[in-house]
């Protein structure tokens, strides 16, 4: 069965012609319009990133060192401490700037510290999993 090519043609034009149709469609009576947004609007920090992670690394790294006791004591504020470091880490992982031979090294050292004050930190405990599984799965030793 063949079909003509004048309905072939009138089936493509039909779909086309109201592509480029500027109206807009007005909402049923009696429905709430929803405004439109800004499209410069910067976009909400995700739900998963720390808030610390707006900080900057100089900041976050100043925090990280001022809760690190100066010598071989336990810390005063162990949480506190696991915060800083947790933060910090973070930052420096996520950081563009920095090339990836040195951020991740530096991000895995600063979560096993963490995790040295407390064991059953959950996020230092993922991210150093997830950090040493990147680079099994490269085949490249894990840093130290």
């Amino acid at each position: 069965m063949r079909i003509p090519r004048g309905l072939i043609a009138l089936l493509i034009c039909i779909p086309l012609a109201s592509c480029g149709s500027k109206e807009e469609s007005t909402p049923a009576a009696g429905t709430a319009t929803k405004a439109p947004e800004a499209q410069s609007a910067a976009p909400e920090p995700s739900a998963a990133a720390p808030k610390e992670a707006t900080a900057s690394i100089d900041e976050l790294k100043q925090a990280y060192e001022a809760a690190k006791p100066k010598d071989e004591k336990a810390p005063e504020d162990p949480k506190a401490l696991i915060q800083a470091t947790n933060a910090y880490a973070y930052a420096v992982m996520m950081d563009d700037a920095i090339p990836p031979r040195e951020k991740y090294p530096l991000s895995l050292k600063l979560y096993r510290e963490s995790q040295k004050l407390d064991p059953n930190d959950a996020e230092s405990a993922k991210w150093v999993k997830e950090i040493e599984d990147i680079y099994k799965s490269m085949g490249r030793p894990i840093p130290e």
